[in-house]
């Protein structure tokens, strides 16, 4: 025996009401306002991190091909043009170039191991008076200055409003270290 009621339908929308999309839509709004600020500071820390490491790895690129070819191999900040400026800073970006004649600037005859571009607006790159603008290895591996003495400093990475950053830290027999 079967009911009419259960065959029945209802006779109103099964769907929200206006009232009910709106409270949802201002839930989703607060709570996508609590989350945005999160997310920002965590994208400015992933670049941090990101442009320390790829500074870390041009570093680490020029001492093994350095050691590989017995050249002198120097990495140098570099402008938007592609040449060594150390006006430009870090941040402009850098290039990774064996130095055949060993005056820290890239020639048109010398090998480009690697060129960077400029780091994320958020991100500011500094190196101390000894690595400010250039860093070169002997064939030997070693960091050195233009007039072949021992080179070691530091190169951070920060960005404003940041609490904490990184930092690319270079001993005195070339080896960096993140």
């Amino acid at each position: 025996m079967t009911h009419k009621g259960a065959r029945s339908r209802r006779i109103g929308g099964s769907g929200f009401t206006l009232v009910e999309a709106l409270v949802v839509l201002a839930v989703l709004a607060v709570l996508l306002g609590l989350a945005v600020p999160g997310l920002t500071g965590l994208r400015e820390r992933q670049q941090l991190q990101a442009q320390a490491e790829d500074f870390w790895n041009s570093l680490m690129l020029a001492r093994a091909q350095a050691l590989l070819h017995q050249q002198r191999t120097t990495v140098c900040a570099a402008s938007a043009s592609g040449v060594c400026d150390a006006a430009a800073g870090w941040h402009a970006g850098w290039l990774v170039f064996v130095d055949g004649n060993r005056n820290g600037r890239r020639e048109a005859n010398e090998l480009l191991l690697q060129q960077r571009g400029s780091a994320p607006a958020a991100v500011h790159i500094v190196g101390n008076s000894t690595v400010s603008h250039m860093v070169g290895y002997s064939a030997e591996g070693r960091s050195e200055s233009l007039t072949g003495a021992f080179q070691a400093g530091t190169v951070r990475f920060c960005a404003p409003g940041q609490g904490e950053g990184r930092q690319v830290v270079l001993n005195a027999i070339g080896r960096p270290r993140l």
